[in-house]
């Protein structure tokens, strides 16, 4: 079961510009945008983290990356709840970002990679926190409210985390 959750990534709905018309770039997206981006955002997080819990230099960063994978294993398979609820079918794989993304992380060296890991977590926790600030207050959708509102705490939780370990790899040792 844990290898078919992870393995769903994006749902079949074109959420590039479909759905973009008459909004404006500020505008939170629709909920089944939303709920594509965040699964896609999900599994890739995890599967960077899960990569970080072998790989990484630093045990604070081994540390937090296995929260990261315990907490998005664990909000993705709310979130395919709430998908299959709204019935919104999913494919498996990543999307072509996402594995660009997982490729460039795969070529880092340890100490690069410990660096680049926590930068791309505050950036993505950040983002992230915005968007889903953004859904808790325009959805109608009671599942998805819900969902929302009951990550966002573990989302600042996280980019409080990643900020700490941000701030120690900038002190010298």
């Amino acid at each position: 079961m844990r290898t078919r959750l992870v393995g769903f990534v994006a749902l079949v709905i074109a959420f590039g510009t479909l759905g973009q018309v008459g909004r404006s770039a500020g505008d939170p997206p629709s909920d089944k945008e939303f709920v594509a981006r965040a699964l896609a955002c999900n599994i890739l997080e995890e599967k960077l983290a899960e990569r970080a819990v072998k790989h990484a230099q630093s045990q604070d960063v081994r540390d937090f990356a296995k929260r990261l994978v315990d907490d998005h294993a664990l909000c993705n398979k709310k979130l395919l709840a709430v998908a299959a609820e709204m019935k919104l079918g999913v494919v498996a794989g990543l999307d072509a970002k996402s594995k660009e993304t997982r490729a460039r992380f795969d070529r880092l060296e340890p100490a690069a990679f410990d660096r680049e890991f926590i930068s791309h977590m505050v950036k993505e926790h950040e983002r992230e926190i915005r968007t889903y600030e953004g859904v808790a207050k325009s959805t109608t959708n009671a599942s998805l409210r819900t969902y929302v509102n009951d990550a966002l705490p573990t989302l600042r939780k996280h980019l409080e985390e990643a900020r700490k370990i941000a701030e120690k790899q900038k002190t010298p040792k």
